[in-house]
């Protein structure tokens, strides 16, 4: 029975690994959006419409946190699990 356990285990950390991975990729894409947003803002191009950059930079603000909450919450079940 321990062989079958460990490789369920093993399987379960390898998933656990693969979820924390993905959320990191998610993570950096959020960011990069972030960044290209306010480097946007911050370039104070003549004709910029700033109102809908700034409703942009909110939407990004909140992926990058919710990639960052998902993340976390895939970390911790790694950690479980490692």
């Amino acid at each position: 029975a321990k062989p079958s356990a460990n490789r369920v285990d093993s399987k379960t950390r390898n998933k656990a690994k693969d979820a924390v991975e993905k959320c990191e990729r998610a993570v950096q894409t959020a960011e990069a959006k972030l960044a290209e947003v306010e480097a946007l803002l911050a370039s104070g191009k003549p004709g910029l419409d700033i109102v809908a950059l700034a409703a942009d930079h909110a939407a990004a603000q909140a992926n990058v946190d919710a990639a960052v909450a998902a993340w976390e919450k895939a970390s911790a079940a790694w950690e479980a699990v490692a």
